[in-house]
């Protein structure tokens, strides 16, 4: 057997993230696997066969995505009839023509705003509206015309939010957050990371979640503070394969409103490597310690995360000191430690003990 290339279409970095991880998870029983993020798109290097993509990416979509893709979180995103065409467009013989040109960089060509295809939905490309709101403080006017698709992109890209994205909801509102990144990962960080999907899916299935605090609070954390909040929810393990990974790591995420119409209401890119590095210390530090830093830590973001959405004049205190936490982490400056402490002290009306924990966190610097 042979391996082969395949180059996602360069739509956008959103959609490509999606295609990418649609093929991963498809592909993820392979003997050797790799994606490299190119930063306009990703390359995806496996052992297999042409016809073997197409028979794993069908399998794949009929058995798993159709029934994420109609459950509750995200079927407000995508309208039943846009999952059957995806499925209908995977079982004809068009599938093999696709993946044969995505051996040859540069698919997204011949499609977009004066291309052939059909309407991207917004879920898969929030560019893809005439207004692109970004933190709700600015938008940029595109072409009303739409943007073009084919079939068989919409269907990898549908995929891949089925499969690899984080989708948290809450209300009418649904915030997609996308791990994309600039670099090389293998089949371990691949099957940690889908392993911590299928943990969170398991949870959903018994009535509960650990992202319930996370859920609750997308009306009151602005969306960076979501992205770097949602790495202290990772697991241990899938932390450590990021961090050591020839990889840098950013978080897409897009917040949709399903009122209505799906319409997109934010946008950021979030830079995660630095704080993906710092927690990874504090894992290390604790192993060798035998302390428990990460689990002090995540307590105490959950605990500001509910202080945060609470309805009374100190609630924007336990913001401030989330927002100065991260920014400890991300930069690892000891000046930041003091304003989360501050801050926190005001949330909770002077009862806020966190010395200990601060002790910990300067030891990373």
């Amino acid at each position: 057997m042979r391996g082969i290339l395949l180059y996602t279409p360069g739509h956008s970095p959103y959609t490509d993230t999606l295609i990418a991880y649609g093929l991963a998870y498809a592909l993820r029983d392979a003997p050797e696997l790799e994606i490299r993020g190119r930063g306009t798109h990703y390359e995806v290097l496996v052992e297999a066969e042409i016809e073997d993509v197409a028979t794993c990416i069908r399998r794949v979509f009929r058995e798993r995505a159709v029934a994420e893709l109609r459950g509750d979180v995200l079927r407000r995103l995508l309208a039943g009839r846009d999952v059957d065409q995806a499925l209908r467009a995977l079982e004809d013989g068009g599938l093999l023509k696709y993946l044969y040109e995505l051996t040859e960089p540069g698919h997204s060509r011949r499609e977009g705003r004066h291309g052939k295809g059909s309407t991207f939905k917004l879920p898969l490309m929030p560019l893809a509206g005439k207004y692109l709101h970004t933190d709700l403080t600015a938008k940029t006017k595109y072409d009303a015309k739409q943007y073009k698709a084919c079939k068989w992109c919409s269907a990898l890209a549908m995929l891949g939010l089925a499969t690899g994205a984080l989708t948290l909801s809450f209300g009418t509102s649904r915030v997609v957050v996308l791990f994309s990144f600039e670099g090389a990962v293998d089949r371990e960080y691949l099957a940690t990371f889908f392993e911590f999907l299928e943990s969170l899916k398991a949870e959903r299935e018994e009535g509960r979640t650990m992202l319930e605090d996370l859920r609750y609070s997308l009306d009151s954390i602005p969306d960076r503070l979501l992205a770097y909040s949602l790495t202290t929810y990772l697991s241990k393990e899938l932390v450590l394969v990021m961090s050591v990974a020839a990889a840098r790591w950013r978080a897409l995420v897009v917040r949709f409103d399903t009122r209505r119409a799906v319409q997109v209401r934010g946008f950021q890119d979030v830079e995660l490597n630095s704080v993906i590095g710092s927690l990874e210390e504090i894992i290390r530090l604790d192993e060798e310690e035998g302390t428990d830093t990460w689990g002090r830590l995540g307590d105490l973001i959950r605990r500001l995360m509910r202080r945060a959405r609470a309805r009374d004049s100190n609630a924007h205190h336990a913001l401030d000191s989330l927002t100065s936490l991260f920014d400890f982490l991300a930069s690892r400056r000891a000046e930041y430690l003091y304003e989360f402490a501050r801050s926190g002290y005001k949330a909770f009306n002077r009862s806020f003990n966190v010395y200990g924990l601060c002790e910990s966190l300067l030891r990373i610097c």
